[in-house]
């Protein structure tokens, strides 16, 4: 009994390395035989905890080692996107400035256009006109729609000595 005790104490605190033999075939024998097996399993758990503890040390370390990895491929994929985000904003703005050249383009077409239009509504009506005072006060009707009054004075007054740049009147 006091071997069984000091066996017992000894396992509380930490010592699994002890079994106990007894000789004889009584209760005491069958309380000796469960000790040192419930001692065994306690080794056998304590040695699992061990290794498990062990391993899942190991498995943190390869897991935090592979994060690490993925951070810095995600680092660089986030920067790859940035460049790509500033690349595309950059292309945006260079469509919507060539949209507004465009628009700006269009919108001289389109006066253009309205002017070739009235100049071939003048052409038209002069090419039926044989008397130059008809021919003259045609022109004096489109110009006055055409172009602003004071311009139309000028070339009434002397045509071939004005030119007409851009709206203005600059003599020669």
């Amino acid at each position: 009994i006091f071997r069984l005790t000091a066996a017992a104490e000894g396992a509380g605190k930490g010592d699994l390395d002890t079994a106990i033999t007894v000789k004889s075939k009584d209760e005491l024998s069958e309380l000796s035989s469960a000790f040192n097996k419930m001692i065994e399993e306690l080794r056998i758990s304590k040695k699992a905890e061990k290794d498990f503890s062990e391993n899942l040390g190991n498995k943190v370390t390869e897991k935090t080692l592979e994060m690490e990895k993925i951070i810095v491929v995600m680092r660089k994929d986030k920067q790859m996107l940035e460049e790509q985000r500033a690349a595309t904003l950059n292309i945006l703005e260079d469509i919507s400035e060539s949209q507004d050249e465009l628009e700006s383009t269009n919108l001289e077409l389109e006066k253009k256009r309205r002017d070739l239009e009235y100049l071939k509504a003048l052409s038209d009506e002069l090419t039926g006109l044989l008397n130059i005072e008809d021919a003259v006060a045609t022109v004096n009707k489109y110009l006055t729609q055409f172009i602003n009054l004071k311009i139309a004075s000028y070339l009434m007054i002397d045509p071939v000595a004005v030119v007409v740049r851009k709206g203005e009147v600059f003599p020669y």
